[in-house]
């Protein structure tokens, strides 16, 4: 009887045991940073992404859903000027309806990018190795609203998961992107490296942050080197962010199936 009890104990507790779950894990961190931020030593605090999901995780949350632009903060601008794109188009890059969908495998990834107002849509899939490959974007998106705006030249890009870390303290698993541009920014055309992540914050949002670098230096260029201290959440660099998509209640209804990507065959945007 006592081991019976014993067991009936056990069966008890493991029902009581939370549920984990990709959310809670992001939740989790975020206490744990809010407890972090306030500790004396720095040696309390955990080590980079130890409070974050596998990343086998993180490509599954991000191949679900459709993510959109939800908001452009104003150091965004720094880009558009780097682009030379006239601020009576900045509104249409700021509130366009830029929509992301993926489906991320171990070494390729398939994208969906649209953007409706700019009568723009490109589907392709690429490298996660971090090799340099053909770029398939034909220009700049922000350029793409007015194809006179922009005076840049795109060659090839790279893609890879970061370890978590990078870009920044909280980051997990940010997808690093960079893009060659020949720019004329000094009055000589010459090659730069558009650099940026994105990566989830929580279970519906996306950080995408930006910076520039010169290709033969490796530095840094301004604005992004010093002249911008002041953007958040850190220093030195340009943001925007998206949003997952969710369905109305009448569309959870029609219990809508996965849409073919076209891309290759037997995979699915869900």
């Amino acid at each position: 009887m006592p081991s019976r009890m014993l067991c009936l104990a056990a069966a008890a507790a493991a029902l009581a045991a939370p549920v984990v779950s990709a959310q809670d894990l992001f939740l989790s961190a975020q206490s744990q940073q809010a407890v972090e931020t306030d500790a004396s030593s720095a040696s309390k605090k955990a080590e980079p992404g130890s409070q974050c999901a596998p990343l086998k995780w993180i490509k599954e949350s991000m191949s679900t859903g459709a993510f959109i632009l939800n908001y452009t903060d104003q150091s965004w601008g720094a880009y558009m000027n780097f682009l030379h794109v006239d601020k009576s188009h900045w509104d249409d890059e700021f509130h366009a309806s830029d929509i992301w969908q993926y489906v991320f495998y171990d070494d390729t990834f398939i994208m969906n990018h649209t953007i409706p107002k700019a009568n723009f849509h490109l589907l392709y899939e690429t490298s996660l190795k971090g090799e340099w490959v053909k770029n398939p974007y034909p220009y700049v998106t922000p350029a793409g609203f007015d194809p006179k705006a922009g005076t840049v030249k795109l060659s090839n890009f790279r893609n890879e998961f970061e370890k978590p870390g990078v870009p920044h303290p909280d980051s997990c698993w940010a997808l690093r992107t960079e893009m060659p541009v020949v720019n004329n920014i000094t009055g000589t055309p010459k090659e730069y490296i558009v650099k940026f992540w994105r990566e989830m914050t929580s279970p519906s949002d996306m950080r995408c942050t930006l910076t520039v670098y010169d290709a033969k230096t490796k530095e840094t260029i301004e604005p992004w080197a010093t002249q911008m201290k002041d953007t958040k959440p850190f220093p030195n660099y340009a943001y925007r962010y998206f949003r997952r998509t969710v369905q109305s209640f009448e569309d959870v209804l029609k219990r809508l199936p996965c849409r073919a990507t076209g891309e290759r065959e037997g995979t699915y945007f869900c």
